[in-house]
Parts: C-alpha cells; structure tokens; sequence
C-alpha cells in the first residue's frame, strides 16, 4: 500500500509540474486517479514538502514548491 501511495504521489506530481496554481478538486481527474488515492499522494507530497496548499477563490488550491 506504501509503495502504491509513492507511485501515485509521482503521477500527482509529473501532472502539477508546468502548471501554477491547481484546484484541489481537479487533481484526481488530472492525474488519472481516484479521489481518495489523489488525496493520499497529496498528503505525501506535503510531507515531503514538495507542495503549497493555499486558499483560493472557490476551494485550496496546490502549487508545487520545487
């Protein structure tokens, strides 16, 4: 399960790189996963502190910090 949240924190990440300021809510679309293992990858990336996760106008938004 460990090795599988690492694997998608990688495809959340390679679709957040080029892109500014992401709606949370379009991350699991975008990076063709399930909401509940898109939300899990996130949650590794901001532990690894590889992630902003700001307010902004309907909802947080994720910028990469890297």
């Amino acid at each position: 399960m460990i090795a599988k949240i690492g694997e998608n924190a990688g495809k959340v990440f390679e679709f957040l790189r080029g892109k500014s300021q992401v709606p949370v809510e379009s991350i699991a679309k975008g990076a063709g996963l399930r909401p509940q293992e898109a939300e899990r990858a996130l949650g590794w990336l901001a532990r690894e502190g590889k992630i902003r996760i700001e307010p902004g106008r309907k909802g947080e938004v994720i910028t990469l910090t890297e």
